[in-house]
């Protein structure tokens, strides 16, 4: 590691060293205005240029099997996109931006990232509709340059899942949580040296529980919580990354075939976390080319919905690949991983700083 570890201490690191020292001495940032309202707000006078700005245009709701559902041709239009159908369901694209849509489905593309959409699109009437909630919770964060959820990054709690008399799934050199705890480490020393404090939920083979890892987190309150683990599956031939984030209140995880509309107290980072696993998994995908994009998805992880911040977990791989399996034990796998979450984060800081 002596030989690999440095470089990742380059310039590409610089944007996000800057920024956290800038954040020592901000603190806490205020919280923008919500999201599009319905009613048009009155032009606002440009006073440099004494010209007037004109107010986005509104978005229209219409409520559909007791859900609400927003235009997405008004969507579009918003962020200043093209909308059309295709073959294959809906898109939203210009200004280097592309929205991908699929009829019937939740699967979809967000600017060459995998993402699974809380509820499928809707067509009515030669017009597209997307549920209110995927807009808040997918798209916005996505596609705005500035999260409206300001806030702090100075602590980050790492979590490597499982330990001690519970080793995860078996891989073909190591166990799902010498891994995991292998690239917690390597990702703890890389953020300490950056100059983040970083709390770790195990730092040795110890099996603390899930309420351990929760509590925890309430009683530290970090400022992002990461939770690292090993994919596995019995179809061997399996293998990609994911990386999750806790379900909106009110919407169905992306591995229930059937909406489970199970109610769970509102989140308020719920932009932030999808942002934050968005970077993540854009960097993971760039990194690991050859590898499955599995995309960004919901789940209630008990870690995730006990999390008091922003809060993701990455499945890192799937050690039950024989190949992937045996590359993940590997020091250059664990710091192409290492390398991609300091990517995500640092484009995710991006969206929280100060103008």
């Amino acid at each position: 590691m002596k030989n690999v570890i440095p470089s990742i201490y380059s310039l590409k690191y610089g944007m996000l060293a800057a920024v956290l020292c800038c954040l020592f001495f901000i603190g806490l940032l205020y919280p923008a205005s919500g999201y599009a309202a319905r009613k048009q707000t009155k032009s606002t006078q440009n006073t440099s240029a004494q010209k007037k700005t004109a107010s986005p245009r509104p978005i229209r709701y219409v409520t559909m099997n007791g859900r609400k559902y927003v235009n997405m041709r008004d969507v579009a239009a918003y962020y200043k996109l093209t909308f059309a159908f295709n073959k294959k369901g809906a898109v939203f694209y210009g200004n280097n931006t592309r929205v991908e849509f699929v009829y019937n489905k939740r699967a979809g593309v967000i600017n060459k990232v995998n993402v699974t959409y809380l509820f499928p699109m809707i067509v009515k009437n030669g017009t597209g509709y997307l549920s209110e909630i995927d807009f808040q919770t997918v798209l916005q964060p996505v596609l705005q340059k500035k999260l409206q959820k300001r806030h702090p990054l100075k602590t980050i709690m790492i979590d490597p899942g499982h330990g001690g008399s519970d080793p995860g799934a078996k891989g073909p050199v190591k166990s799902e949580k010498q891994v995991n705890l292998e690239i917690s480490k390597k990702l703890q020393k890389a953020l300490e040296a950056l100059g983040f404090e970083v709390i770790m939920t195990r730092t040795g083979d110890t099996f603390p529980s899930l309420q351990d890892r929760s509590k925890l987190c309430q009683k530290i309150k970090p400022d992002l919580y990461i939770s690292i683990h090993c994919n596995s599956s019995e179809n061997k031939t399996v293998k990609g990354i994911e990386t999750f984030l806790m379900t909106p209140c009110g919407a169905p995880s992306s591995s229930d075939s059937k909406p489970q509309l199970i109610k769970t107290e509102v989140n308020e980072f719920d932009q932030n976390s999808y942002r934050l696993a968005y970077e993540v998994q854009k960097a993971l995908i760039k990194n690991f080319p050859g590898t499955s994009d599995r995309g960004v998805k919901h789940a209630r992880f008990y870690v995730l919905k006990n999390a008091t911040c922003p809060a993701i977990l990455i499945e890192t791989g799937f050690i039950s690949n024989p190949q992937e399996g045996k590359e993940m034990a590997s020091d250059l796998y664990q710091v192409k991983v290492m390398d991609a979450i300091l990517n995500g984060m640092a484009e995710y800081l991006s969206t929280i700083k100060r103008d």
